[in-house]
C-alpha cells in the first residue's frame, strides 16, 4: 500500500514537473541557426541553457522635475527657472517700423540705406508673416558683405544693459547653407560693445548669425548686445541692418521687429532637501550692482555634514542673480554657508541653510553609484561606490548647434540604446570666452545650460570639453596680456629653433577665473573634463595644418596645462580629466605633454585603427597606451566617423578593437551628429582601407542626425555593452594579448583581436574578416575569411564552456563544451560570418 501510493505521489510530482517546465515558466527565445561547425577535439557541442538574445534595449527613468510624477526620484538643477530668467520688457521700436502694415514704401518707416553701394534692394513686401514685411532682394550670384539698409536704434536705448533683437524671417536660396545672413549692429562712436569688432573707423557688434533654414519657410531670430554706461555717453548713431547674406540667397523677407530691454531678476532660493548624487541650485540675489560682476566678485558655498566638507564655487548668471549648484553625496543632515569676497554684500554673503539629503531611488546608475571617478593604477572608470563603468560614448562636438529638442531626443534613444557617454565640444555655442565673461554671454550659457541638464536627466555622463578651441586660446591670451619674458622652451620650425614664452601672470589670473567659471555652471552634473578639442600633445602651432593654426604656442608652453590645473583647484568631486589628443600618428601616451600633469587622470586617444588586417599597424598605438598610460583608464575618444570616413563595419569593429585591445571606452560617432550640419572633409571620399564612403553618401548625412541614430553600427554598439557587462561580466580584468602567440595562434589568413584574464579562466576573441562583398567595397591583398587558430595557455585537460556570438545581431548563435589538451590548447572551428565573437570560460 506504501508503496502504491508513493509511486502515485511520484508519479503526480513528474507530472507537474512536466506541467511547469520543472520550475522555468520563461520562455527562451529560439537559438539562431548557424552553419555546424566541423568537430574539434574536446568539443561536446553540448547546448546550455541560457540568455541568447543580447538585443534589448535599456529602460532608465529619466530625472523629472515635476514633483507631482511618479519618476520623479529627488530634485535637479531647473532647466528653466520662472525667476532669475532674462525677462523680455516691451518692444522699443514703433509699431510703423515693426509689422510694415501701414507701409506702402520703405520711406514710410524708420528703415534707411546707408550704403547707397551695396548691391541689395529694398522694398515693401505684401507676403509678410502677417499683412506686409520689408523685403530685400540681391543677385544670388554675389554675397552681401557689407550691411543692408538699417533702422536706425539709437533713440530708442537711453538706459545701459542688455537687449534682444528679434524678427521673423524667411529667405529664398538657402539651400541649406550655414548662416545665411548676420544682425549687426554699427556706430560711428567709440564704444564697449559686447562683444567689440573694428572695421576701420567704424566699431559694429555681431547679434548673432541666422542658422540653416529651408527656403520660403518663417524663423525667428533672436540676437543679444550688451550695451554699457559708456556706450550711451558716447552717442553718435546706432544702426541694426543685415551683413554677409550668403552667395545663393536672392530673397530675404523680415517682419515683426522688436528691440526688448532684457533685466534679471532673482528671489533668493535657499535648498532644504536633496536627494543623493543629484543637482541642486541655491538662488542669490546680490545687495548689490557691481559694474563688472564677473571680476568684481566671488562667491563659494561651504557644505559640510561634519565628516566631509566640500568648497563649492558659485558663479553669476547676469544682472544681480549669482547661483551655486551642488549635489550631496551621502544621506543625512548637511550645512552650507555662503562666502562672498564682499562681505558687506548681505545677498552674497554669509547665507545659510540645512539640509535633509535622502537617498536617490530611481535607476540611473550614475546617481544610485554616485559619479565616476579614477583611481591610481585604475586601468577602468568606477562610480563613486568602486563599481566599474562601462565607457561607451556618442560624439557631438557641434553641441552648440544642435536644438534642445534634437539633444533631447538624441540623449532619450542614445540612453534606450546603452550609451553611457555623450562626448561635445562647444562648437556654435552662443558665448565668447576670449573676452571674459559678460552680460552678452548670459543667454548662451542658459542655453547651453539646458543642453547639460537634458543628457544628466538620462543618466548619460557628460564627456564635455570646456572654454575655446585652440586657435580661441590664442585669442584669450592676446587680449589678457600676451606672453612674459619667461622661456618655456623651445621647437623646430622650418628648419630653425623657435622659443616659446610662457603666458603672462595676467592671463594666467584671467584663465584661473574661465575655468571657476565653468567648474562652477557644470561640476554638479555628472561630467568627464575634456578641455579641449586636439591640445595634446600640440602640433597645430606649426604650418601642419590650417586647422587650429597658432603661431606663438605648442608642446612647450601648452596654455591648457594651467587650465587642468585650475579645473582640478575648483572641482570639488575631482571628476576625471583629460586633454583630447590630436591623432595617434603624432600623439600617443608616451609622449603626452600631460604625462607629469597630476590633474591629469585619463588619456583621451585619437585612434583610428587599421582595419584590414595588418596586425602590426593595428595593435603598435593600443600597445602605447597599454603599456605607457601610466596605469590610467584610456579610452579610443575619436575615431573614424560611420559614413564618413567608415561604415558599419568599421565602426562595429573599433568597438571590439579598442575593448580588446586595452582602452576601457570607446567614442562612437556618426555623420550627421558627430557635427551636425558639418562640411569637414566633405569633397572627398572617405576610405577606411576596407569601404569607401562617397561625397553623395557624406552629404546625405549631413543633417540627417535621426538616421545617425538608426545606422546598424550604433544600434549594435549597445550589443557589445549587453555582451561585456551581461555575460563576460568582469570584462574590467581582462588583459590584451595583442600579437603574442603564446595567447592565440591565428590561422593562415584569420584575423582576431583577444584579450583574456591573468588566470586564464576567460577569453573574448572578436573574429574579423571583409572578404563578404557587403562588407568590403575596396580590393585587399588580404585573404580573409572564416579561419581562426589555436588557443592556448589554458588549464590542461580542463573542462572549458564556449560561446560563439553574433555582434551584427546580438545573438549567441551556438554553445558547447570542450576539454583544452594536456597542452592547454584548444583547435577552434571555423567561425560563421563576417565578424564573430568567441567567449571561453571556465
Amino acid at each position: 500500500m506504501k508503496k502504491s501510493l508513493l509511486k502515485i505521489m511520484t508519479l503526480l510530482i513528474l507530472i507537474t514537473m512536466l506541467i511547469s517546465g520543472c520550475g522555468d515558466k520563461t520562455e527562451k527565445p529560439p537559438v539562431e541557426p548557424t552553419q555546424k561547425p566541423s568537430s574539434s577535439s574536446g568539443s561536446s557541442g553540448t547546448a546550455e541553457k541560457e540568455q541568447t538574445d543580447f538585443t534589448g534595449s535599456y529602460s532608465p527613468t529619466p530625472l523629472n522635475n515635476s514633483s507631482e510624477s511618479a519618476e520623479a526620484e529627488g530634485s535637479c538643477v531647473p532647466i528653466q527657472q520662472p525667476t532669475g530668467a532674462p525677462v523680455e520688457i516691451k518692444s522699443l521700436i514703433p509699431l510703423k517700423s515693426a509689422t510694415f502694415d501701414d507701409a506702402n514704401d520703405v520711406k514710410d518707416t524708420e528703415w534707411k540705406r546707408f550704403n547707397d553701394k551695396d548691391s541689395v534692394k529694398l522694398s515693401i513686401s505684401d507676403d509678410g508673416f502677417v499683412g506686409k514685411c520689408l523685403y530685400f532682394t540681391k543677385d544670388d550670384s554675389e554675397s552681401a558683405s557689407y550691411h543692408t539698409a538699417m533702422i536706425d536704434i539709437q533713440p530708442y536705448i537711453t538706459q545701459p544693459g542688455d537687449y534682444t533683437i528679434k524678427f521673423k524671417f524667411k529667405v529664398i536660396g538657402a539651400d541649406g547653407a550655414n548662416n545665411v545672413f548676420a544682425g549687426v549692429i554699427r556706430t560711428n562712436a567709440k564704444t564697449s560693445f559686447t562683444p567689440e569688432r573694428k572695421n576701420n573707423t567704424q566699431t559694429y557688434c555681431g547679434t548673432g548669425s541666422a542658422t540653416p533654414v529651408e527656403d520660403d519657410t518663417w524663423y525667428l531670430y533672436t540676437g543679444q548686445v550688451s550695451i554699457a554706461l559708456e556706450d550711451i555717453e558716447a552717442g553718435g548713431q546706432w544702426r541694426f541692418g543685415l551683413q554677409s547674406i550668403q552667395e545663393g540667397v536672392s530673397e530675404v523677407f523680415i517682419d515683426e521687429v522688436e528691440l526688448n530691454p532684457l533685466t534679471y531678476v532673482a528671489d533668493a532660493q535657499p535648498v532644504t532637501s536633496a536627494r543623493t548624487w543629484i543637482a541642486n541650485e541655491v538662488v542669490l540675489k546680490s545687495s548689490k550692482e557691481y559694474k563688472d560682476p564677473f571680476n568684481d566678485v566671488d562667491v563659494d558655498l561651504v557644505l559640510t555634514n561634519g565628516n566631509v566638507t566640500y568648497t563649492i564655487p558659485g558663479f553669476w548668471d547676469g544682472g544681480t542673480v549669482w547661483r551655486v549648484r551642488f549635489v550631496c553625496p551621502t544621506e543625512g543632515t548637511w550645512t552650507y554657508t555662503t562666502q562672498c569676497t564682499d562681505k558687506s554684500n548681505t545677498g552674497l554673503h554669509n547665507q545659510k541653510s540645512t539640509i535633509e539629503c535622502t537617498k536617490y531611488k530611481g535607476n540611473l546608475e550614475v546617481y544610485k553609484r554616485g559619479f565616476v571617478k579614477t583611481q591610481e593604477n585604475t586601468k577602468y572608470f568606477t562610480y563613486a561606490d568602486g563599481t566599474p563603468f562601462f565607457y561607451l560614448g556618442d560624439t557631438h562636438w557641434g553641441l552648440g548647434r544642435e536644438n534642445l529638442d534634437m539633444v533631447k531626443e538624441t540623449v532619450k534613444t542614445r540612453a534606450k540604446q546603452g550609451y553611457t557617454v555623450y562626448q561635445s565640444e562647444p562648437i556654435g555655442v552662443g558665448f565668447d570666452f576670449t573676452d571674459g565673461v559678460t552680460t552678452a554671454d548670459i543667454a548662451g550659457f542658459k542655453a547651453n545650460d539646458q543642453k547639460f541638464q537634458a543628457v544628466a536627466n538620462y543618466g548619460l555622463v557628460h564627456a564635455n570639453a570646456s572654454h575655446f578651441f585652440p586657435d580661441e586660446m590664442q585669442k584669450f591670451i592676446d587680449n589678457f596680456g600676451g606672453y612674459s619674458t619667461k622661456v618655456a622652451g623651445f621647437g623646430a620650425k622650418k628648419n630653425k629653433t623657435v622659443t616659446f614664452y610662457e603666458i603672462s601672470d595676467d592671463v594666467k589670473q584671467a584663465l584661473e577665473k574661465i575655468c571657476r567659471y565653468w567648474v562652477a555652471r557644470y561640476s554638479a552634473y555628472p561630467v568627464m573634463w575634456t578641455l579641449a578639442q586636439e591640445v595634446d600633445n600640440d602640433n597645430f602651432w606649426t604650418e601642419k595644418s590650417d586647422f587650429h593654426k597658432h603661431e606663438f604656442w605648442g608642446y612647450a608652453n601648452n596654455p591648457y596645462i594651467f587650465v587642468a590645473e585650475y579645473m582640478a583647484k575648483y572641482d570639488p568631486y575631482k571628476s576625471p580629466l583629460t586633454a583630447h589628443q590630436e591623432g595617434s600618428s603624432m600623439t600617443q601616451a608616451s609622449n603626452s605633454a600631460f604625462r607629469n600633469v597630476e590633474a591629469h587622470t585619463w588619456y583621451g586617444s585619437q585612434w583610428k585603427p587599421s582595419k584590414t588586417g595588418d596586425t602590426k599597424v593595428l595593435f603598435d598605438v593600443a600597445k602605447d597606451y597599454w603599456e605607457k598610460g601610466q596605469g590610467k583608464p584610456c579610452v579610443n575618444y575619436e575615431s573614424h566617423y560611420c559614413m564618413l570616413e567608415t561604415k558599419n563595419f568599421g565602426a562595429r569593429a573599433q568597438g571590439w578593437f579598442s575593448f580588446l585591445s586595452g582602452f576601457c571606452g570607446y567614442g562612437y560617432g556618426a555623420q550627421g551628429g558627430w557635427l551636425y550640419n558639418g562640411s569637414y572633409v566633405a569633397d572627398q571620399p572617405g576610405d577606411d582601407g576596407v569601404d569607401i564612403v562617397s561625397v553623395e553618401q557624406k552629404a546625405a548625412g549631413t543633417k540627417d542626425w535621426k538616421g545617425a541614430l538608426k545606422l546598424e553600427s550604433s544600434i549594435q554598439m549597445g550589443y557589445m555593452r549587453r555582451f561585456f557587462e551581461e555575460k563576460v561580466v568582469d570584462w574590467n580584468k581582462l588583459i590584451p594579448r595583442f600579437t603574442d602567440t603564446d595567447y592565440l595562434e591565428r590561422d593562415t589568413g584569420a584575423l582576431g583581436v583577444m584579450a583574456s584574464t591573468e588566470d586564464g579562466s576567460k577569453a573574448v576573441i572578436y573574429f574579423y574578416s571583409f572578404s563578404d562583398a557587403t562588407v568590403g567595397e575596396k580590393p585587399n591583398a588580404k585573404n580573409s575569411g572564416t579561419k581562426t587558430g589555436i588557443v592556448k595557455k589554458l588549464e590542461a585537460n580542463a573542462e572549458y564552456h564556449y560561446v560563439w556570438f553574433n555582434p551584427i545581431k546580438g545573438k549567441i548563435t551556438e554553445s558547447g563544451t570542450f576539454n583544452a589538451s594536456a597542452e592547454g590548447q584548444w583547435q577552434i572551428t571555423e567561425k560563421a560570418t563576417t565578424d564573430m565573437v568567441l567567449y571561453i570560460y571556465k
